[in-house]
């Protein structure tokens, strides 16, 4: 994944863009991995100075807002797919993070520079923050599948008991002879759960329990456990029994064996049952899959979408910043670096020698509220007031934590 940014801008001086970039190069060389040039128009429209640092004040909490929505899709994709690949999708090209933002470039359809720099930034946010329902409600309805089809999973999985399992998925018809439920006019089967260790008890008692149960129709379910009929149980060690009575005496046997401590399920097996509860699971089975799948693919559309248009909000701070540094009519440059740490100590000292040895550094700066702490102060990259443009730009949570 793509390590951690720097944008950077300052004055364009009398110097070409590309001897500032050479010299800037050449200068970190040994405390960045990479420089690039960050393509940023210096012919945006923007009205008057003070509209500017109106939308100064509010830029750094788009931005703030951007960056969250990216994150909540990086953790949406990553939920999905531990080794998500990230890309980014523009004009029609696929390309890596590193190699989108090695080579910006602004995006004219999306963001026309005749418009306003402050209608391009609120058209910006409206698209993320529709982005940003659009997954919630894709996650929302592959969650709300995902919860289905755990719930119809619960009955098969090892650890239940035959207490609260569905006997569907229990008492299949791998499981039950054809003469093991009854059902006549007069005549009903019912199900009981028999403690561990108490079958002999239960042997000796349940025809007792209702002067109209038929003699000797207990029977203990079994299933085919490599090639040997084993009793069916569950984690507590109970076993699942069947007893034929009249109908009319089902509530009493159910009642009398409750004091017995014997439990009476209320089943009636039914293979169309068993295969209906089947077709669903297939059903719930291929639906997950299904909205998994455009779940995931989504994802990565959005993330591409994201990370474009933070890259845009991004330029825009640079020009609004560096609009009201160093005056117009605008003459910046502005660069990406990534260093090589996350100590950034021997790298500023750099910048400021670059940047003031050439003169770089501007004298029309006017101040705003986001202006906190001079060079080297402790505190966040953005928090922080250099005299130059400086961002911080992460692609990823975890390089940003790093």
């Amino acid at each position: 994944m793509a390590s951690s940014y720097l944008v950077l801008a300052c004055h364009g001086g009398e110097e070409s863009k590309d001897a500032m970039y050479a010299n800037l190069k050449s200068r970190v060389s040994n405390v960045c991995d990479e420089v690039c040039k960050f393509d940023v128009p210096e012919s945006l429209k923007f009205g008057s100075f003070d509209s500017l640092i109106k939308l100064m004040d509010d830029i750094a909490k788009y931005d703030g807002q951007v960056e969250t929505i990216l994150r909540r899709i990086e953790r949406q994709m990553l939920e999905l797919d531990p080794k998500a690949d990230f890309k980014v999708l523009f004009r029609q090209k696929t390309m890596t993070i590193e190699s989108y933002i090695r080579s910006f470039i602004w995006d004219d359809t999306k963001f026309p520079r005749n418009r306003n720099v402050a209608d391009n930034l609120a058209h910006l946010v409206m698209t993320v923050q529709k982005i940003d329902e659009d997954v919630k409600a894709k996650a929302y309805t592959f969650t709300d599948v995902k919860t289905s089809l755990q719930n119809a999973n619960k009955a098969k999985a090892s650890g239940g008991t035959l207490a609260t399992a569905e006997l569907v998925e229990v008492l299949t018809p791998e499981v039950v002879d054809a003469d093991d439920f009854i059902d006549k006019a007069h005549l009903a089967t019912v199900v009981v759960i028999v403690p561990r260790g108490s079958e002999k008890e239960f042997l000796g008692s349940y025809e007792k329990f209702d002067e109209y149960v038929c003699p000797r129709s207990a029977k203990q379910f079994q299933k085919l456990v490599d090639g040997k009929l084993t009793p069916i149980t569950d984690k507590d060690g109970n076993t699942l029994w069947r007893v034929v009575i009249f109908k009319n005496s089902v509530d009493n046997f159910k009642t009398t064996a409750k004091a017995n401590k014997f439990t009476v399920r209320d089943f009636s097996y039914s293979v169309d049952e068993y295969t209906a509860v089947q077709q669903k699971l297939k059903t719930l089975q291929g639906e997950f899959a299904k909205q998994e799948t455009n779940l995931k693919r989504h994802c990565a559309a959005s993330y591409s979408d994201t990370l474009v248009a933070w890259m845009h909000c991004k330029a825009i701070r640079v020009f609004v910043e560096a609009i009201l540094r160093y005056g117009v009519p605008p003459n910046f440059a502005a660069f990406i670096v990534k260093p090589t740490s996350k100590n950034h100590t021997k790298l500023r000292t750099i910048l400021s020698d670059v940047f003031s040895a050439s003169g770089l550094f501007g004298q029309n700066y006017i101040g705003t509220a986001g202006d906190k702490k001079a060079d080297g102060a402790e505190g966040g990259e953005d928090e922080a007031y250099y005299p130059y443009v400086s961002l911080s730009l992460a692609p990823f949570a975890e390089a940003k934590a790093a």
